[in-house]
């Protein structure tokens, strides 16, 4: 589907990069988690037959538990490189580590500086799901306004550096 669709659209549009955003099968979605070792032949293999249909790929760290996030994108990024295509991390600004919870709280603003931490060594750039519910200083939930005032300081902070 991914070929079919990358054919479509370089036909219409040759000059802008086409992204994914697959997700980590991680083991905070599933008991049947993909080991790092399976993850990499798994990913192997597709992105050998994808390789011409994508220019970036921002993984979704979510899936992770957050002491494993480096250690798959490290592997990621290797296969990235191997194929020529960008490696992304796609960080998402909420909060999908209570059990049962469907109604998901903006992330704990020391959380996501560890996830950003973890994967930027192996990525070009970080994108987010869901700034607009999350993070942005619009949204209904009072915390996302302050995830965006915190997320502005530490940015600030990092700057000085």
């Amino acid at each position: 589907i991914i070929v079919s669709i990358s054919e479509k659209l370089r036909k219409k549009m040759p000059k802008i990069p086409i992204l994914i955003s697959p997700f980590f099968f991680g083991s905070k979605i599933t008991k049947d988690f993909l080991t790092l070792e399976e993850h990499e032949k798994q990913w192997d293999f597709i992105l050998s037959q994808i390789k011409h249909s994508v220019d970036i790929m921002a993984f979704q760290v979510g899936p992770l538990p957050y002491e494993d996030i480096a250690k798959y994108m490290k592997v990621t990024k290797k296969l990235a490189d191997r194929y020529k295509i960008e490696l992304w991390a796609n960080v998402e600004t909420f909060s999908g580590d209570m059990p049962g919870n469907k109604l998901f709280p903006p992330i704990d603003i020391r959380d996501l500086k560890y996830k950003l931490d973890a994967s930027e060594p192996y990525s070009k750039k970080a994108v987010t799901f869901e700034f607009s519910h999350f993070m942005s200083p619009n949204s209904v939930h009072f915390s996302a306004r302050n995830l965006f005032e915190r997320y502005k300081e530490m940015i600030k902070e990092s700057s000085k550096r």
